[in-house]
């Protein structure tokens, strides 16, 4: 198989894809053949994703959609564009995601008790990572479902960080994440639409955290933005059929080895230990 174009054809939607995680996906999942309908809430960003995608991509095309994804419109509105612009949605990846910084810039010295939490962060982080993560499969699925086959993938985090004291808004989103992607992998079940959860295993070089996003050193405890785009342009393959409900931690995929076998060893055990509850 042809690696460069081994998703060729597929419409793939990347929520939060303008930054970060997100827009490295898009681009890799666009250098494998698929074309990829990305969100974000500003337009420079949108216009820098087409810039880099016109530059380092020669096989799937990337089209920016101004949305979001905490408005159940938007999602409506992506989910059409998709279908309009490259006629059917074969994947979705919920990568939209806000943090801690909602709260307060230094939340990870002096971590925010959940009584001290604004309302207005704890309901932008809510909306966006739970909320937005509901809307956007709620139009995407059935365009799956009609097609007899798709992907779904929600992008989550550790359960270290589900508990972590004065992250309660982060850690609940989260788990809500978690709870979701299990629960719609058994009511889908049976009907070729597959969905399953990937976290990037540690913390990621975004603008999530205040020394991030801007090339911060693997030294400083950061891992790349790209640390998903291979587990998930396995998922997203015919290699993933059948495979389903489940977790994976992308800082466990070994480059060195065959994809299946990188896959499994990054695939994590059920129950997970610690226990979450």
């Amino acid at each position: 198989m042809n690696r460069s174009k081994r998703l060729a054809g597929q419409s793939v939607i990347v929520t939060g894809g303008t930054r970060g995680i997100g827009l490295e996906v898009a681009l890799a999942l666009a250098s494998a053949g698929a074309n990829v309908v990305v969100t974000g809430r500003n337009e420079p960003d949108l216009a820098n994703v087409r810039q880099r995608a016109d530059s380092t991509t020669d096989t799937g095309h990337i089209h920016g959609v101004l949305a979001d994804v905490r408005l159940a419109e938007d999602c409506a509105r992506v989910a059409s564009v998709a279908v309009d612009r490259f006629g059917s949605v074969a994947a979705l990846i919920n990568n939209a995601g806000v943090a801690m910084r909602l709260v307060s810039e230094d939340f990870e010295t002096s971590p925010t008790p959940f009584w001290d939490v604004g309302a207005d962060a704890w309901r932008n982080i809510i909306d966006t990572n739970v909320s937005g993560v509901f809307y956007m499969s709620r139009f995407a699925i059935p365009l799956m479902l009609k097609r007899g086959k798709g992907r779904l993938v929600n992008v989550s985090s550790s359960p270290r960080m589900m508990r972590l004291p004065g992250w309660s808004p982060y850690g609940a989103s989260k788990a809500a994440v978690e709870s979701m992607t299990v629960t719609w992998a058994q009511e889908l079940s049976g009907t070729g639409v597959t969905v399953n959860a990937v976290r990037p295993g540690g913390k990621v070089d975004t603008g999530l955290f205040p020394n991030g996003g801007r090339g911060a050193l693997a030294n400083a405890g950061f891992l790349a933005p790209s640390v998903l785009n291979s587990l998930l342009v396995w998922l997203l393959s015919e290699s993933s059929d059948g495979i389903t409900g489940r977790r994976f931690n992308a800082n466990l995929w070994d480059a060195g080895q065959r994809e299946d076998d990188a896959a499994r060893a990054a695939m994590l055990p059920y129950p997970e230990e610690p226990y979450l509850f």
